[in-house]
Order: structure tokens, then sequence, then C-alpha cells
């Protein structure tokens, strides 16, 4: 469920995110809403968000749109433009994490 809402003059939307099984209520500032295509090739409109997110040691600053996903495998989806110049990704596999990969870019550097 998404509710926007104003507050300060400012655009928000609230929204639900189960994790592990526990439902945390959030809210975040409403960047935009964007016709996004989803995995089966169906352009969907979607609330996006700009929100920070951690994957390992690396925080990037990245936007996010919100669609429910609650009877998918993965939760969450990573846009390609969100990893683009920071991450190396695997598409043969999933739930990957080269350990101390910031020391391996740092010696090749």
């Amino acid at each position: 469920m998404l509710d926007e809402f104003e507050r300060d003059g400012q655009r928000f939307v609230q929204f639900a995110v189960d994790w592990d099984g526990v439902r945390h209520q959030c809210e975040a500032v409403h960047v935009d809403i964007r016709g996004i295509t989803s995995s089966n090739g169906e352009t969907q409109s979607r609330y996006v968000i700009k929100t920070q997110l951690q994957i390992g040691d690396t925080q990037i600053r990245t936007d996010i749109s919100l669609a429910d996903r609650s009877e998918m495998k993965f939760p969450m989806l990573i846009g390609r433009t969100s990893l683009r110049r920071r991450f190396l990704v695997d598409s043969g596999h999933s739930w990957l994490q080269t350990p101390d990969a910031h020391k391996i870019k740092s010696r090749q550097a």
C-alpha cells in the first residue's frame, strides 16, 4: 500500500517493507512518478524515491522505484544504473559479494 501526502510543502510517499518477517512502516520524499518496465516487459507507473543503500562497505545514494514484490523471489532489485562504475555483476549468481571488495579495487588503482 502506498500513500502520498504533503508535509511542509514537500511531497512524501508512505509505504511498508516486509523484511525477515517484520513489517516496517517507511516514508520518504517523493521524487517522481516514472514509467518503469517490469521484468515481464510491461510498463508501469511507479513512485520513485531517493535513498541510501549499503552494499558491503560501499554506500551509494540512488533512486529506487517502489513496487509490491511480496510474491516474488527477490524482495528488491537494484538497477544497473545504480551499480554502474561501482560493482561487477555476475548474472549467473545471486546473493554474492566479494570479501574485502574495496581492498581489491584499491590495489588495482
